[in-house]
Order: structure tokens, then sequence, then C-alpha cells
């Protein structure tokens, strides 16, 4: 995990806690006041430091967008969505294909579409760090060329 992350619970009461915890249960990076809180519930969730997270713990989301409060049970193959009790029963009765979201995600890291994904991101970093330094030239230039104005001017 790159960079600072803050607590999500903290920042929906407009605080700003550093995280440094993980909970499973809310796919939610929490602080560490907020990761007590959170094993203390009648049904305790399961919170982790950021450190024994596995990445792919971190970016599958739990909670139903078009469900609220519904959680994320399975993946469709047919429509390739990840889909809850409530999609399953409203929109998927009739679907074959139906996976374990982690069994659905076993594999996904070292498919040809994500090195492909990779390889592309590379390319372009690689091109925005050389329009960053051009932009760093130009910016330069224009500030010699306006320091050369001024004192022409005088």
């Amino acid at each position: 995990m790159a960079g600072i992350e803050l607590c999500k619970c903290c920042l929906r009461e407009n605080e700003e806690e550093v995280a440094d915890q993980w909970c499973n249960d809310c796919s939610e990076a929490v602080c560490q006041n907020c990761g007590k809180a959170h094993r203390r519930f009648a049904v305790a969730h399961h919170v982790i430091l950021f450190t024994d997270a596995p990445a792919s713990r971190k970016i599958i989301p739990k909670q139903c967008i078009l469900h609220e409060n519904k959680k994320l049970i399975l993946f469709c193959v047919g429509h390739d969505k990840l889909i809850c009790h409530a999609c399953l029963s409203e929109n998927h009765g009739k679907c074959k294909n139906m996976l374990e979201i982690e069994k659905a995600a076993n594999g996904i890291k070292g498919s040809a579409t994500i090195n492909d994904m990779k390889d592309r991101m590379k390319k372009m970093t690689s091109v925005l760090e050389k329009i960053q330094i051009e932009n760093d030239q130009q910016m330069s230039k224009i500030s010699k060329s306006k320091e050369s104005t001024v004192d022409h001017m005088k």
C-alpha cells in the first residue's frame, strides 16, 4: 500500500486519522481506535494490520452497490459482475456459471490482460515522465525569459 491512507470511519465524521489497519468485513482502512471499536462489535470484525493484509483483499468490494448493506457473495461469469443474494434472485437466477469471489479472483494477476495492462501503464508512465520533464524545461525557459524581459525594461 503506497502512501498514507486515512481511516474511512473517521472520514465519515469529517475527521482525519491515519489508518494502520484493515477491516476485512467492511473492506475499509481503519485507524487504531476504530480498529479497536470494530473488534468490540457484537459480531466482532476481523481487523488486521496493513502489513498483514494481502493486497487482493483490499481491492475486492464487499457491499453491493445496487442493494445497500448486502454483502457480495458470488461472481456471475456470464454477466462479468459481482453479485449479492438479492442480485442473484432478481437478475441472475437463470445464470449457470457462478463462482465464489475468491476463486474468480485467482489467476487474475498473471492473466495476459493484466500483464498487457501493466505494460501499457509502464509506457504511459514513461510518457508522462517525459512530458513532465519537458514541462519543467518550458517553465524554466519562461521564467528566464520573464526575468530577462523585466531586466531589459528597467
